[in-house]
């Protein structure tokens, strides 16, 4: 037996031993262990299709039927308490969804999940399969009627692997296998944590790892990502893992630089993939209002004509819709408020005033001590970086609320028996409250950073924005509080301090950004001098935002919505703007400093239906001229105009597959699309000449390969292109060097 399978087979098999006993694999191909107190033998022999198949008792399995069968990890039994314990959605609709790359579409994302993660993975790559959407969007109900609809499809007798679903939301992701060990030990699984690597690596188990950016913590999702890199690690090369994570913090680049730091812990490679959950369309809306009866689509209707476009589009997430439904079925009526979610909440904590009352009938608290006590328990939540209370903490809480109130002592007693069935709240597994949704704790939450922005304390608002990621909606209810209470340059420069050059706290950066961009979207009036300075801002809308003669410096934009504003002479400094949506007739960028290939990297625009997408430095020089950009060129023409454009077109798309892939099999490139162009092969030539190229040589029971690691991030490469920084790779400057010369 070859020694790398002989390797393979007591991994896999020591997670199933008793702790302190060996896996021995003797010359006559037989494995001996002890197991359960009981000492167990097999027979293995080699199979030129299954690599390994095992004799036990007479029958012939392969390895992969061996593990999965009851007298190992039991997935049959596994399936039918995970079908179980996996509870229905009522009235459960189905949410669309995107393969991004692909672009494959679904009008079921189960469906579409379950077609991509029961594909055969990669030979050398675990594949990463983020799903992705905003807070609400169905991400989670998603995910759990997939964990359901393949344990059913399992007992059914479909030879597909089944899911352990993983709620991380909560939970510090370095003790992701604390997470799981207590998730199998609620489903009563007949195998550990440790044998979640062994089931996942042959495709018998797929983790799903729900929510693992909405992590409260000082590391924010850096740590997230470190964490998530470190456990596909162990997978060497091998089987699926799903993560979801809100659509505006997903960074793969910075993954990638994560994995970096791992890649001596095992074979770190990974193949990246995304999923989007697209919002309801405004018919699916209705017909979910619909099948609650005929009165909620009048109260749908109803909805529609009275609150703002961009309020009444928040219907379009299934946890606002459903919310609304809650709520109307209680016979109470939506608050009037300048958001859905502010109604929503004022709306709940009405309900709480007229549930929570005295043995005299009278009410607890006031709303305004409702609202108090319930703002407290969000706030002690970000504060510890712990999503969950315990009772004695909300206790405390409610003590301290009543005694402001001037409410007697037996009202805070009251007030935390009733917190478990609180509107917002939920019991945890740990014995404590968390609430409902991140929704209404980054609502709650929101009420502070409110009052901390008005104070114009950086400090204790730098500390504030530096736990966890804000959600797109609070930071859009923020801003409209804001934007009409004080002066606006005041408070841009108040958030912006917050994050001033210096400060490398990705979360903090992102998180400012967020704000910033609500802000300028809202401004009722033009803004001109502002200096806008080291923020992040992924996704979302800047409106129709008006600057003049205003500065950005390390201002990183990435995917945002530019398509209506009015950015007059403005200058960028050791700024990035990549794959930024414009339009060529209304965006205006009169007078502004720009350069393609340097600050930007990527514009998006649409011709009819089509959205183009081009990172060509002569065609956005062009598109820029149209909108006002002045043409910053040199007399001898920048480095990046002497690039031939094929060259360009196929270095571009080996940067982009290394963002998402850390190997790549060697005789992988065709299929890429990197060979298509006829410059292909000279760029992989360069790269390997320069030793920007890696090569490592993997060798396993099944097929041998040849694999590629890009050595510096593509960043470093892109952001090479004419720099004369002595922190720029030589190898990355003579890349260039060569590039022109070949061109």
């Amino acid at each position: 037996m070859h020694q790398d399978i002989k390797t393979e087979l007591k991994n896999d098999l020591k997670p199933f031993a008793d702790p302190g006993s060996d896996v021995e694999i003797t010359s006559e191909h037989v494995v001996q262990w002890t197991q359960g107190g009981k000492n167990r033998s097999l027979q293995i022999a080699p199979d030129p299709e299954t690599q390994v198949v095992v004799i036990e008792d007479d029958r012939r399995l392969s390895w992969r039927g061996f593990l999965a069968s009851a007298s190992m990890a039991s997935l049959l039994d596994f399936s039918r308490i995970s079908y179980a314990a996996t509870p229905d959605t009522e009235h459960y609709i189905a949410t669309a969804a995107t393969e991004v790359d692909a672009d494959l579409s679904s009008d079921d994302a189960v469906e579409l999940l379950l077609s991509l993660t029961r594909q055969p993975p990669s030979r050398f790559s675990t594949r990463l399969l983020f799903v992705r959407g905003e807070a609400g969007a169905g991400k989670t109900v998603a995910l759990r009627q997939l964990t359901k609809r393949a344990a059913r499809d399992y007992m059914s007798g479909t030879n597909g692997p089944l899911f352990l679903y993983v709620d991380a939301q909560g939970r510090a992701l370095s003790r992701l296998e604390d997470a799981m060990a207590k998730e199998l030990q609620d489903l009563r699984a007949a195998f550990t944590y440790e044998a979640v690597e062994t089931l996942a690596r042959h495709h018998l188990l797929i983790p799903i790892i729900d929510g693992f950016d909405e992590l409260l913590g000082s590391g924010g999702y850096d740590d997230a990502y470190s964490s998530l890199a470190a456990f596909i690690a162990k997978l060497n090369g091998k089987g699926v893992v799903v993560a979801s994570a809100r659509s505006s913090f997903i960074d793969y680049q910075g993954f990638r630089e994560k994995a970096d730091r791992l890649k001596s812990q095992g074979s770190l490679s990974y193949h990246l993939d995304w999923v989007d959950v697209n919002p309801w369309s405004t018919d699916t809306t209705r017909e979910y209002f619909c099948r609650h009866g005929a009165e909620y689509e009048a109260q749908y209707d109803e909805l529609q004509n009275r609150l703002p476009r961009e309020q009444f589009e928040l219907l379009a997430k299934p946890f606002f819709a459903s919310e609304v439904v809650r709520l109307l079925k209680d016979n109470s009526k939506l608050a009037t408020a300048d958001s859905l979610l502010a109604g929503l909440a004022e709306s709940f904590l009405a309900r709480e005033v007229e549930k929570l009352k005295d043995r005299q009938g009278q009410p607890l608290l006031p709303i305004e001590g409702h609202r108090k006590f319930i703002a407290e328990v969000a706030e002690e939540m970000w504060w510890n970086e712990n999503q969950a209370l315990d009772v004695g903490a909300v206790q405390t809480i409610a003590e301290l609320v009543a005694e402001e109130s001037n409410s007697p002592a037996k009202t805070a007693a009251a007030l935390a028996e009733k917190a478990a069935s609180y509107a917002f709240l939920t019991t945890s597994g740990d014995s404590g409250l968390r609430f409902q949704h991140e929704v209404y704790l980054d609502y709650f939450v929101a009420l502070h950073l409110r009052d901390l922005i008005r104070s114009g304390s950086t400090t204790e608002l730098r500390r504030f924005l530096s736990r966890a990621p804000l959600g797109e909606v609070t930071a859009a209810d923020v801003a409209s509080a804001l934007v009409t209470e004080q002066d606006l340059t005041r408070t841009l420069d108040t958030i912006v301090s917050c994050s001033a050059t210096g400060v490398f706290d990705v979360l903090l950066r992102e998180n400012c950004g967020a704000l910033v961009r609500e802000l300028l979207a809202r401004s009722p009036a033009p803004l001109e001098g502002l200096t806008i300075k080291n923020l992040v801002v992924r996704g979302g809308t800047f409106g129709a935002s008006a600057l003049a003669s205003s500065s950005f410096v390390a201002v990183e934009l990435h995917e945002v919505d530019a398509t209506d504003i009015h950015w007059q002479k403005c200058n960028f400094e050791r700024c990035l703007l990549r794959d930024v949506l414009i339009s060529t007739e209304r965006t205006n960028l009169e007078g502004s400093r720009l350069r393609p290939g340097h600050e930007v990297m990527g514009i998006r625009y649409h011709v009819g239906d089509d959205l183009v997408v081009t990172r060509d430095p002569s065609e956005m020089r062009s598109i820029l001229s149209g909108l006002g950009v002045p043409d910053l060129s040199p007399e001898n023409g920048e480095a990046n105009e002497t690039v031939d454009r094929e060259l360009r077109d196929g270095l571009e798309k080996v940067l982009r597959v290394f963002e998402r892939q850390y190997y790549v099999d060697k005789d992988e490139w065709q299929h890429k699309g990197v060979m298509s162009g006829r410059r292909g092969e000279t760029v992989l030539r360069v790269l390997r000449d320069l030793g920007l190229l890696e090569s490592k040589t993997v060798s396993r029971s099944g097929p041998t390969g040849q694999l590629e690691r890009l050595v510096v991030p593509p960043r470093i490469i892109r952001e090479g292109e004419g720099s004369k920084s002595s922190r720029t790779p030589s190898e990355v400057v003579e890349l260039w060097r060569k590039l022109r010369e070949f061109s």
